[in-house]
């Protein structure tokens, strides 16, 4: 277990001051009592651009902040690019720096130090020279079980090419060996048995280069750190082989069948482990940390459909339930009980077996017309006992097979990639919470309704019977048909008159409303504060039920406490972490800004949301260029400080306390505020994890936050700092949260939105823009 001094940064909510200020959607403030001084001009932002006699909104408050009176925004006249929207025509040449992430600066020194272990685990490394090959399989495109099948084969049957070693392989390309094979490469053929007909993979291994995992252990303890991550990668390989050839795996995780437990309806789920190699300051560690996931059950297609469509008894099928089954089913891979050959799912006929008719080629050469029923009665012998019930789809377009229900098994080990319900999610996570150690018609109606009855009003609030799926009806209603802003409310919350459900109900509402529910005290704000800064969060959801669409919100703080926020939304290409259109979203964040403030910012921080390891670089890299874009296309000249952290949370890094006393909440966490900036971190980066939030239940997880471009030039300290008081200062909320709120409402906004998308739209379509 790795140990690790850190510091306890802030205590919990010190800084913020709890304070409410009620307004509405319709009105913005236009006056504010409060004392102000000027922030100094700076180049690249503040008062430079800006035409003379322009009100300007004074910047930074320093005295106690009273109530604001709301009214009517009045736009202010003025030439700038910023107020008008307006690109110029023509541009100066955009300069961008070549991309290295910022160096690490000096660790933290703010804050009580506590000792904490970690679930990273040294790996002794071995003095091992390993060979790298790129391993080419054809065809193509087979699951990994099935490659790791051809390469077990292939090196069972060529044993004067392999010798007595037994290379690892990652079920895709990468391939490591202990002793060298052809330089020229290999190419070889295996045959596989398979149901009806034996199959024949086509081998080609070729040399890429050569691993020295010792060089990887000297380089981490010398100055300067250079590491390749080829030496991690081929870690990650070796410690997967084994678990991959006898558990479930998913990426990195591994998953036991026997821990399967009912998630209700069609899924269950299994419990398992996630590992994974990190490069740390000194050493290199494994992440070991328990998982659940949920699989589809194991079970005939006939239970199957009982289950998706609630059904009382098993007859025809109407058209909505062919459709819901569809969507449920397509995509599964299923075993065909006569001849026990594996397809996957492409969708459900339109007839049933009965009158589902394709050509079948006789033996004496004619084709006739022939239903499914008749064919598997005449084939095999088989009479369906469902007749009445339609076929599975699967194979090419050309080859279509139909496959009768009640002849097919679902296979097992199919992680489920849908969106779970609450109720499922609730029994899958139980595992891991140790202690420390309905449709369109039924809504619009009522949303006709009160267009009629009442007249534009402010927020509509709707109880609901619990979980159900009218809330995306309610919001995708109130956000893109009527405009108005809406509360859902369990129709059981209230009714339980818990402080706390009320307190975040009422926050939720004001907040809704225009309302400011708390700021950072004067006092208390970082010297970044002295001059104007908008924080931006960016956050990409794909969309759960349409694989070819994701969704890309930009929020943008608004004033300076920072506590109201804008926000913008696009579609664009399913799978893309790239936000295709940020130069837009940013440039009308920038814009809207400088509407509401009369400022321009000095500086921009940036919080992304998280980004697969495999496209950071690439994501980065295309971003800030386009952050860097829209400031030109404001003004040439104008060229704010940026900084981009990556925020990630889907990691399995766990932190505990190594002394009981300093144990915080019934789960024995570590403290709000805890901060780890050393031992566990990257060896020349700048990063650190961040446990901003008091976990309720289970082990608390932090937040990794990942300097990638720092123009404004921050130590530990100020960024560790600032980044925890974004964390207090989410309005949704009575406590401090686990992200930064520009990031926060990134990811509400992304997510909301896909209630908007009923049909695909044009990508590049954006559902909303508005103030959250």
């Amino acid at each position: 277990m790795q140990l690790c001094e850190s510091l306890l940064r802030c205590p919990p909510r010190k800084f913020v001051e709890p304070y409410l200020s009620l307004g509405s959607p319709s009105a913005q403030c236009t006056e504010q009592r409060i004392a102000f001084r000027a922030a100094p001009a700076s180049s690249g932002g503040g008062r430079r651009g800006f035409s003379e006699g322009t009100p300007r909104t004074p910047w930074l408050p320093v005295e106690q902040v009273t109530v604001l009176r709301a009214g009517p925004v009045h736009p202010c006249p003025t030439t700038s690019a910023f107020s008008a929207g307006v690109v110029p025509d023509a541009l100066g040449p955009l300069e961008i720096t070549p991309f290295a992430p910022p160096p690490r600066p000096a660790p933290g020194t703010i804050g009580t130090p506590i000792k904490l272990r970690a679930n990273h685990f040294t790996i002794s490394m071995p003095g091992w020279r390993l060979y790298h090959y790129d391993v080419t399989i054809t065809p193509e495109k087979c699951p990994h079980s099935v490659n790791r099948e051809v390469i077990d084969a292939i090196v069972k049957s060529y044993s004067g090419t392999f010798g007595s070693q037994k290379p690892v392989f990652d079920g895709r390309k990468n391939m490591y060996a202990t002793i060298p094979l052809a330089r020229d490469g290999v190419d070889l053929l295996v045959t596989l048995p398979s149901v009806g007909r034996a199959r024949v993979f086509h081998v080609l291994i070729t040399l890429v280069g050569e691993v020295d995992l010792q060089n990887l252990a000297e380089a981490l303890r010398s100055r300067p750190c250079v590491v390749s991550v080829a030496g991690v990668r081929a870690l990650d390989v070796i410690l997967s082989q084994l678990p991959s050839m006898t558990y479930t795996s998913v990426g990195r995780s591994f998953f036991f069948a026997p821990s399967a437990a009912d998630l209700g309806g069609v899924l269950e789920a299994r419990n398992g482990y996630h590992q994974s190699v990190h490069l740390c300051q000194r050493e290199v560690t494994v992440n070991v940390d328990v998982s659940a996931m949920a699989f589809y059950k194991a079970q005939p297609v006939i239970e199957f459909m009982v289950q998706v469509l609630h059904l009382h008894r098993i007859g025809p099928l109407q058209e909505f339930e062919r459709t819901a089954l569809t969507k449920k089913i397509t995509g599964l891979k299923v075993t065909v009980a006569h001849t026990g050959r594996k397809y996957r799912v492409c969708g459900v006929t339109s007839n049933d077996a009965q009158h589902q008719t394709f050509p079948w080629l006789l033996e004496n050469g004619k084709t006739v017309d022939c239903s499914v029923a008749d064919y598997f009665q005449n084939k095999y012998g088989i009479k369906l006992r469902y007749p009445e019930l339609p076929c599975l789809l699967a194979g090419p377009e050309k080859r279509k097979a139909f496959l009768p229900f009640e002849l097919c098994d679902i296979e097992p080990g199919q992680k489920c990639m849908k969106r779970l319900t609450n109720a499922q999610t609730a029994k899958l996570i139980r595992p891991c919470t140790h202690t420390c150690l309905t449709k369109v018609d039924e809504v619009e109606p009522a949303f006709r309704y009160l267009k009629t009855r009442f007249a534009c009003p402010n927020l509509v609030i709707v109880v609901l019977p619990g979980k159900t799926p009218i809330y995306a009806e309610v919001k995708r209603g109130g956000n893109t048909l009527m405009g108005v802003a809406t509360q859902c409310v369990n129709y059981e919350s209230p009714l339980k008159l818990k402080k706390r459900t009320l307190s975040n109900l009422i926050v939720k509402i004001n907040a809704k409303l225009g309302g400011i529910n708390c700021i950072v005290k004067p006092g208390d704000r970082p010297p970044l504060f002295k001059e104007p800064v908008i924080f931006l969060g960016a956050s990409v959801t794909h969309h759960s039920s349409n694989s070819n669409l994701s969704i890309a919100a930009v929020t943008g703080s608004m004033d300076a406490h920072p506590c109201r926020y804008g926000a913008t939304v696009r579609v664009q290409t399913g799978h893309q972490e790239v936000i295709q259109e940020l130069t837009s979203m940013v440039k009308e964040m920038l814009t809207r800004f400088y509407k509401t403030t009369h400022w321009k910012p000095v500086r921009i921080v940036m919080y992304r949301g998280a980004v697969p390891e495999s496209q950071l670089e690439r994501v980065v890299i295309t971003e800030v260029a386009a952050i860097r874009e829209a400031c030109s296309r404001l003004e040439t000249d104008y060229k704010p400080g940026l900084t981009y952290v990556v925020v990630q949370r889907r990691h399995h890094t766990r932190l505990f306390c190594s002394h009981k006393e300093e144990r915080t909440g019934r789960s024995g966490n570590v403290p709000p505020g805890t901060t780890v900036d050393t031992d566990i971190t990257h060896p020349t980066e700048f990063d650190f994890f961040l446990c901003s939030h008091a976990g309720i239940q289970g082990t608390s997880r932090p937040s990794h936050y990942r300097v990638r471009w720092d123009d404004n030039c921050f130590t530990q300290d100020e960024l560790q700092s600032l980044t925890y008081q974004l964390c207090h200062t989410y309005p949704r909320c009575t406590r401090c949260v686990y992200r930064p709120a520009p990031l926060y409402y990134a990811s509400l906004v992304s997510n909301t939105a896909q209630h908007h998308v009923v049909t695909p739209p044009q990508v590049g379509y954006a559902p909303l823009s508005f103030l959250v």
